[in-house]
């Protein structure tokens, strides 16, 4: 069965009624007098209150947790602008970030969110205020930035906004994209995000859009594992054939 990635337009549809539901009249005066704990929006309940703690992505069996990797990889990698960079996206290596990173579902399936969000001014925006500071020569030019750092700023942003004790940047750097990108370059990914949504996570963190793309992750897992089933299949038949 064909399956079909969901539009930007479902998503921007539900910050378009959210914006419209909210009075922002008295904006100014309320932020004369607030001063927030950070830069970020204030987020739900930690994960580290008494509430009950989801488990990871890798919770389940050795089956499903490379189903769920391979299904929210892929799908992330999908969601990436495909005008950010002239480099094909790889799942594998988005799978490869979430593996490192061992966050929940619900945090996945938001940054999923946000990058669905993304409007088409972001790939000019990042393409431009990316900094191109590398140890290697060659990824001193935008294009052979791997996109997947994309990704990786969805997650960050995503768990910055679900848990105020979320990893420092650092960490990322060295135990996420293991050096692939500089912590320079994950932040202004980040920023670029933030921007480009200006600043509003609040109207993706709803139970809908969230359950929705946890369905779509789960969906496209299945399909990939399909493909895979069949191309291991195909080959075994080959071989047999070959065999006789």
């Amino acid at each position: 069965m064909a399956f079909s990635f969901p539009t930007k337009a479902r998503m921007l549809n539900h910050v378009k009624d959210y914006n419209n539901e909210c009075n922002f009249d008295d904006e100014d005066n309320y932020f004369l007098t607030y001063v927030p704990l950070s830069c970020f929006p204030t987020p739900p309940t930690s994960c580290h209150t008494s509430s009950p703690k989801e488990p990871a992505l890798d919770s389940n069996t050795t089956s499903s947790f490379d189903t769920n990797l391979q299904g929210s990889a892929t799908y992330l990698s999908y969601l990436i602008p495909c005008t950010a960079s002239l480099l094909l996206t790889s799942p594998s290596l988005a799978q490869s970030l979430l593996s490192r990173a061992n966050l929940t579902l619900n945090t996945v399936a938001l940054a999923a969110c946000i990058l669905d969000s993304l409007t088409s001014r972001f790939a000019a925006s990042w393409r431009h205020s990316l900094p191109l500071t590398s140890l290697s020569l060659k990824t001193q030019h935008i294009n052979y930035v791997r996109p997947e750092v994309i990704i990786l700023g969805a997650l960050l942003v995503a768990s910055k906004f679900l848990d105020d004790y979320a990893t420092h940047i650092s960490s990322y750097e060295d135990d996420i994209a293991t050096g692939r990108w500089t912590c320079e370059q994950i932040n202004a990914t980040e920023r670029c995000i933030l921007e480009n949504l200006e600043w509003r996570i609040m109207p993706l963190w709803r139970e809908d859009l969230i359950e929705d793309a946890k369905e779509d992750m789960r969906k496209v897992g299945m399909v990939v594992q399909r493909r895979r089933q069949s191309s291991a299949l195909t080959q075994d038949t080959t071989t047999t054939e070959r065999d006789h």
